[in-house]
């Protein structure tokens, strides 16, 4: 079993994504199904209330298989909507 000192532990390592320090071991919220249908601005702002370690990004929701998306990042949450000034999200928010 590997161990881990306080400056190597998995929590401190780095999203090979987006350069950042990986927040997965956080226990903030990973998911917010109540969000399906709500405004965009309003989403954004309850995803970012409910967990301050991820930075969320507007996606329409054409680019939904789009291959940007297929990076995964645990400091981040597309937020696809179907408008980006006043849409509605049209897919389950999640972290990654």
């Amino acid at each position: 079993m590997k161990q881990f000192s306080e400056g190597n532990s998995p929590r401190m390592s780095i999203c090979q994504a987006c350069g950042r320090e990986r927040q997965c071991a956080y226990s903030e919220r990973k998911e917010w199904p109540e969000l399906l249908g709500v405004d965009a601005l309003e989403a954004k702002a309850t995803i970012e209330r409910t967990n301050k370690w991820v930075e969320v990004i507007l996606m329409p929701c054409y680019s939904l298989d789009a291959s940007a998306t297929m990076n995964c990042c645990c400091n981040r949450v597309f937020l696809f909507v179907t408008d980006l000034k006043n849409g509605k999200v049209c897919k389950v928010p999640v972290v990654g």
